[in-house]
């Protein structure tokens, strides 16, 4: 498991860690940025970077705690930095109070450090084959085995000032258990590595040891001062301070030379591997260290600026010198292997990258800003973050910003059309109390000129001159009790007798009806009617209408003849039973479709339609709670389709009192019972 991990309930997605992150071991997941173990070099810049603190350090306390409760001797070993992580007090202050927590002995791994600076001399001594990285930062160990195997026989074999104190320890004490403390994260993982497990037994950060005193009670100020506990070093205090192992192993640094080169920080060691790899280097000797020197890791403590912590271990350095330091052991042991741990990640080509840019976001060459929004410096990197799986496509700001454009758009499409449905509703509304209110003072008069007109017309033979005007009169009579019958039905939509109802032989007995009432040559009826349609609760009479309606405006849309589909089926993701009338005739234009609900508004010839049928249709369909869409393209026909809702039917106050109205009742009858 990796040393870092992610609190995904506090991630934010502001893929800063992917950004800052100079190995690119993140991987974004469900919109969450995960460590991604193999790639991960553990040098803590995320730690540092999350402002959320969703990034958090593998903790050491409770291993630490446990030493100190079971172990016989738990020694402390202190990262020679520990002078800038506890400012305000005297360095052997923090040693005392150490002590006070059940440390002993107390150890400065400054004496590890000289150790490996003697290791060094020998090597240097052998004259190895430039360049020497040479470096007791595991960071860079870990940068190099994971991303930059290649330069794997570069490595000084030699390991850590840490490692080196732990085993110095261990062999004259075995039963000694170690913890050290210091500002590095990595050093958690390096503890685990297979050739180097054993020499110490947890590792902590001075924060954490800061709040192990906390947690004890023990003042630092209120300690005694007391000496470190042997072995005692000479001059590798300095040796977190930048060029601070080379100036330990004798070989001084100097702007002058340019065989021996000191690098550090995060963006100065990738180039200078990325051009050792490449073969561009000139120095025998390179001092990396990942961060700006040892006294800036992310576990450090104390609040200083970097100017301050490198004085503050200066000023210890020349100082607090022991008058007897502890003389090199040469049967310490120093040295180490390394491994290969590239993972095999899948590669892309160009052109394969352009592609995939295409696949996700529709993008071209033109559209490759690399604004690096999602962490990635470029576009081409994102996409090869996304063909390695490491990357969602939803983090790609332009992307997004596009795609919420289009989505403003269609709501406000949505938004004219839902104004215009309301526009709609309204007119019909008003043509509904109208209706109500003149239909029946219109009826009568009509009843008795039809019956007047009508009895004329059977007194008088045909061929009398008054015969074909009376005629007239009784037919447009008629026409004007059909309109008048379309006005009541216009105006008693919200009368509804719901029952559970067959869809499927609604429209059979539909199609069935309409068969006999009128000649089909030559047009074809089809159905396509689902045998899973649930039953739906509805209004069957008045949906038998609109369905009847609708059936026979197809059927005058193909005068010459087509083909006429009725389809049954279930949108399940809408709920929705779905009927669909589709012909082949001739189509209505996209500016009659607009108008195509409105009352008295018709497509057919003057005499054949009053313009109230589909207006009809739809009042009585959002009655039921749903809707009729239409799609057409002129020459090609025209497809209406009744969505009805599959929800439980509630009746409502208002169409429970027009029920009861309609059928004579006082709707408070029940309720007085």
């Amino acid at each position: 498991m990796s040393v870092i991990t992610t609190i995904g309930t506090k991630c934010k997605r502001c893929y800063g860690c992917i950004r800052n992150c100079p190995a690119k071991a993140i991987k974004v997941q469900n919109g969450q940025a995960q460590v991604v173990e193999e790639l991960c070099i553990a040098c803590g810049t995320c730690l540092k970077q999350c402002r959320q603190g969703a990034k958090v350090m593998e903790e050491g306390l409770s291993t630490a705690k446990e030493l100190l409760q079971r172990a016989a001797r738990v020694a402390l070993t202190l990262a020679p930095s520990f002078v800038a992580a506890f400012p305000g007090v005297h360095p052997w202050q923090a040693v005392s109070a150490f002590r006070e927590l059940g440390f002993g002995p107390v150890v400065e791994v400054a004496y590890g450090a000289e150790l490996v600076a003697g290791a060094y001399v020998e090597l240097l001594a052998q004259d190895p084959q430039p360049p020497v990285i040479a470096t007791a930062c595991p960071v860079v160990v870990n940068l190099v085995e994971i991303h930059f195997p290649e330069l794997l026989p570069n490595l000084a074999p030699v390991v850590s000032p840490m490692i080196a104190l732990g085993r110095y320890l261990k062999e004259r004490e075995p039963w000694l258990s170690v913890v050290f403390a210091g500002p590095c994260v990595a050093k958690k993982d390096e503890m685990k590595r297979p050739s180097l497990r054993g020499a110490v037994d947890a590792v902590l950060t001075f924060g954490e040891l800061q709040e192990l005193l906390d947690c004890a009670g023990v003042d630092m100020a209120a300690s005694a001062p007391a000496k470190p506990d042997p072995p005692h070093p000479w001059l590798a205090r300095v040796f977190p301070v930048s060029g601070g192992l080379l100036k330990v192993a004798g070989v001084a640094p100097d702007v002058l030379r340019t065989d021996v080169a000191c690098v550090e920080g995060p963006e100065r060691c990738l180039q200078k591997l990325r051009a050792l790899s490449g073969g561009n280097g000139h120095a025998r000797i390179v001092d990396m260290l990942f961060c700006e020197g040892c006294i800036d890791g992310p576990g450090m403590a104390g609040g200083l600026a970097l100017p301050e912590r490198r004085q503050l271990v200066v000023d210890y350095t020349r100082q607090f010198r022991i008058t007897t330091p502890t003389a090199p052991d040469g049967r310490a042991s120093t040295g180490r292997r390394f491994s290969d741990r590239r993972p095999l990640l899948p590669s892309a080509g160009d052109e394969q990258l352009r592609e995939l840019l295409g696949l996700h976001y529709d993008f071209g060459p033109e559209d490759e800003i690399d604004c690096g929004a999602c962490g990635y410096p470029t576009c081409r990197e994102k996409a090869l973050a996304l063909y390695r799986g490491l990357a969602e496509p939803d983090m790609c700001l332009p992307y997004l910003l596009r795609r919420a454009d289009h989505r403003l758009a269609d709501s406000a499409e949505q938004l004219v059309q839902m104004r215009q449905e309301l526009i709609q509703s309204e007119k019909m509304a008003a043509l509904g109390q109208f209706s109500a209110g003149i239909a029946h003072e219109i009826n009568n008069p009509l009843g008795a000129i039809l019956l007047l007109s009508a009895s004329l017309l059977e007194e008088i033979d045909e061929d009398h001159p008054s015969y074909g005007e009376l005629k007239t009169i009784v037919k447009e009579t008629e026409r004007c009790r059909a309109i008048v019958a379309d006005l009541l039905d216009f105006a008693r939509q919200s009368r509804l007798r719901r029952e559970v109802t067959d869809v499927n032989a609604l429209v059979a007995e539909v199609v069935e009806v309409v068969t006999l009432t009128r000649p089909l040559d030559p047009v074809m009826v089809r159905l396509d009617l689902d045998p899973q349609l649930p039953r739906v609760s509805l209004d069957a009479p008045r949906m038998g209408q609109v369905i009847r309606n609708l059936v026979n405006n197809a059927i005058d849309a193909m005068p010459g003849g087509g083909v006429l589909t009725l389809t049954t089926r279930r949108n399940d993701r809408t709920r929705e039973v779905v009927i669909d009338v589709h012909d082949t005739g001739t189509g209505i234009s996209r500016a009659d479709i607009s108008r195509l609900f409105s009352p008295f508004f018709t497509t057919k010839p003057m005499g054949r339609g009053t313009g109230l049928g589909l207006a009809t249709a739809l009042g009585i369909v959002r009655m039921h709670g749903g809707d009729i869409r239409v799609a057409s393209e002129l020459g090609k026909g025209t497809q209406f389709s009744i969505r009805i809702p599959l929800v439980q039917h509630q009746t409502n106050p208002g169409e429970r009192e027009a029920n009861a109205h309609a059928q004579g009742q006082d709707p408070d009858h029940r309720r007085r019972q």
